[in-house]
């Protein structure tokens, strides 16, 4: 199948739409309607659900352990490399100032958890395979990222402006952050039941997650939405950088599957984790580690430029990409 009609396919699933319907309905629901707290409530049963998907399936496979400590070493190495692509590139063009240029290389570096979680969705809706193992990949790829763009901001922002604060608080907060959290407690809790017979528990929430999924994207939709309507959209140089980078995340997201010889879903969801981009953990970190970055651009520009583009176009290219390579 052509990567079009792929790309065509996907759309009408309705997860992507879910999120389009929620953007337009924004438009005309009540300014002072909010659906954060929702959001963020959901996006913790979604992470909860996808760790317990993913642990029970690790507790009825033991094979995965090498494949494991590579996606590992390689998903850290290109998250505190990644960091320093963004960084040139923006710089380079002078697009924005040294600190937001940071934040910004900061979030591409690191990961969108929720994104991965559509990308198994989309993977689910094909019947696609994939190793389950990387689904413990996530809680460890936001760390690299984050160091890399303190490091950057560091050393190419006069020092007084990046203010003292200790890199362990930072990865700390990471580490603690509850979406990784919950994605960390639902991955023990499937690998548990599996080992102690008890996988029947887990069909229930593995049957109804998806659900849940479309649901959070259809307030996701709704927050994009009230942001654009809020702000306008960003420069248009921004928004150009915000669908290059993806795909440029993409292609190195490709070769190393390719390197590491990953079957096809398991590079589909490698190649998605480093294409996302951080729009939760990494910005939270950012706000307090760079407060002069401006926080209007590196939060929209994850939000509602990178997520939008990876869950409705970048996913089935990454996937017909790595279907002819692989």
């Amino acid at each position: 199948m052509s990567t079009l009609l792929f790309s065509l396919k996907s759309l009408c699933n309705i997860q992507p739409l879910a999120f389009a319907i929620g953007a337009l309905c924004a438009r005309y629901l009540p300014q002072k309607l909010s659906v954060e707290k929702f959001g963020k409530i959901l996006s913790l049963i979604v992470l909860l659900c996808l760790g317990i998907k993913g642990g029970g399936a690790l507790g009825c496979n033991k094979v995965f352990f090498k494949e494991f400590l590579l996606l590992v070493v390689s998903g850290m190495a290109v998250g505190f490399l990644q960091p320093f692509i963004s960084f040139f590139i923006l710089r380079f063009f002078n697009l924005v100032s040294t600190a937001t240029a940071a934040a910004i290389s900061a979030c591409f570096g690191s990961i969108s958890v929720m994104t991965f979680a559509i990308a198994v969705v989309f993977l689910d809706s094909f019947s696609i395979k994939y190793n389950p193992s990387i689904i413990a990949v996530c809680a460890l790829m936001e760390i690299p990222a984050i160091l890399s763009g303190l490091y950057l901001a560091k050393k190419y922002e006069n020092t007084q402006s990046v203010p003292n604060v200790s890199w362990l608080s930072n990865i700390k907060h990471c580490f603690f952050d509850r979406n990784i959290l919950a994605l960390t407690f639902g991955i023990l809790f499937g690998y548990i039941c599996n080992v102690f017979s008890l996988a029947h528990i887990l069909q229930p929430v593995i049957s109804s997650w998806q659900v849940c999924v479309v649901v959070f994207l259809s307030i996701m939709g709704v927050r994009v939405g009230k942001k654009i309507k809020q702000q306008g959209f960003l420069n248009g140089k921004i928004v150009l950088f915000g669908i290059i980078m993806p795909l440029i995340g993409g292609m190195i997201g490709c070769v190393v599957s390719k390197i590491l010889g990953l079957d096809l879903g398991t590079a589909c969801l490698f190649t998605t984790l480093i294409a996302s981009c951080s729009y939760i953990a990494v910005p939270a970190v950012m706000t307090t580690a760079l407060p002069h970055a401006q926080e209007n651009i590196y939060l929209s520009l994850s939000l509602a430029i990178v997520f939008p583009f990876n869950i409705i176009i970048g996913i089935p290219i990454y996937y017909s990409t790595l279907s002819a390579l692989i």
